[in-house]
């Protein structure tokens, strides 16, 4: 009898043991591949800091003078010790103290863009120097700057949150309020929580002339599903990975010590595994069936087929800095909906999707 109980002990034993290394290495694995999407989404291959700008809305209405229409709220932070007026007409309520960017290291066969880099900074930081007191030479020096980034854009194939905020900014600056909106909204994939992005694609939003509601339902939905509208995807994997690996870790816990709390925890750390995993879900499946874009020409007649020769949609036609959803291509013609539910066509080259093909 007592040998038969300790067989029987033995392979209970075993089966705990098995049991437990299973969980240990299925949390290490689910962390470690946490730790590289992270360090991804995080590093990029030409990571530096230009010029930082907040353009928080104020009290006081943008400038109708020909100005680039910054508040007077704004920050600027400069790299030189110099303090220039921020805007042309306006002024600024801070100039921040000079800094060097931290400058990566760039191998050889990126001197190219090295080169670009040093250009596009250059260019950005006279047109700063120019805004009060010279306001059209400031905007020719922004789309010089602006040029510059592009093509480590294009060119280079670089993509990170940095150097679309730096593109955003410059193109703010030069009044282009659309393609502001559209480089700000891809800086948001890379750095979805730094607080300067959002007050700046809140504010250049505030300019824009089509005043486009949600729905009641959309506005439903977003009241009732807040985590899954307002938290930003890295957060909401940070979550997910955190209560799957806790389902486990519990899980493995209960082997050992059977208690009301564990299995408490357990269950709400399986529901937010699920939750979670849901909405990562239905986000991947919305960038790729429904992505995102942004009305870039100053003015869009919307029409009700994918050829001039179709009625226009609306009374009135659409305005830079109107976002959308891609509904089909045909040929260069996108059908959009708007965040209203309305859906038209619009003609080609005066939209663009903010996720950046290759």
């Amino acid at each position: 009898m007592k040998d038969e109980y300790s067989h029987s002990f033995s392979r209970h034993d075993f089966f705990r043991f098995t049991t437990a290394l299973s969980s240990a290495l299925i949390i290490i694995a689910v962390l470690s591949a946490f730790s590289r999407v992270s360090a991804s989404a995080a590093g990029s291959e030409l990571e530096r800091h230009t010029t930082e700008a907040i353009a928080a809305g104020g009290d006081s209405a943008p400038a109708s003078n020909g100005s680039n229409g910054l508040s007077t709220k704004e920050t600027v932070k400069a790299k030189e010790p110099a303090r220039p007026e921020a805007s042309s007409g306006l002024s600024a309520k801070e100039i921040g103290k000079a800094k060097e960017p931290a400058r990566p290291e760039i191998s050889t066969r990126n001197s190219e863009l090295e080169r670009h880099l040093a250009d596009a900074e250059r260019y950005f930081k006279k047109a700063v120097e120019l805004d009060k007191s010279n306001p059209d030479s400031a905007r020719v020096y922004y789309r010089m700057a602006i040029m510059h980034y592009e093509f480590i854009v294009k060119q280079g194939h670089i993509r990170n949150g940095r150097l679309f905020y730096d593109i955003g900014n410059a193109y703010f600056r030069a009044g282009d309020i659309g393609r502001a909106i559209l480089n700000y909204k891809r800086a948001a994939q890379y750095i979805p929580n730094d607080a300067n992005l959002k007050q700046n694609l809140e504010y250049a939003r505030s300019m824009r002339k089509d005043k486009i509601e949600k729905t009641q339902r959309q506005k439903v939905f977003k009241t009732l599903f807040f985590l899954h509208y307002d938290l930003p995807s890295n957060v909401k994997l940070a979550v997910f990975v955190i209560s799957f690996a806790l389902v486990w870790l519990l899980a493995l816990v209960m082997l050992f010590v059977r208690r009301g709390a564990i299995r408490v925890f357990l269950v709400v750390s399986a529901v937010s595994a699920v939750l979670f995993a849901v909405s990562l879900t239905v986000d991947a499946v919305s960038a790729s069936r429904r992505p995102q874009g942004v009305i870039v020409d100053d003015e869009v007649i919307a029409r009700k087929g994918d050829a001039e020769t179709y009625q226009p949609a609306f009374k009135e036609p659409l305005h830079s800095g109107t976002e959308f959803f891609l509904l089909e291509k045909r040929g260069r013609w996108m059908h959009i909906q708007l965040d209203n539910g309305s859906t038209c066509w619009i003609s080609p080259g005066s939209g663009e999707l903010v996720r950046i093909a290759g």
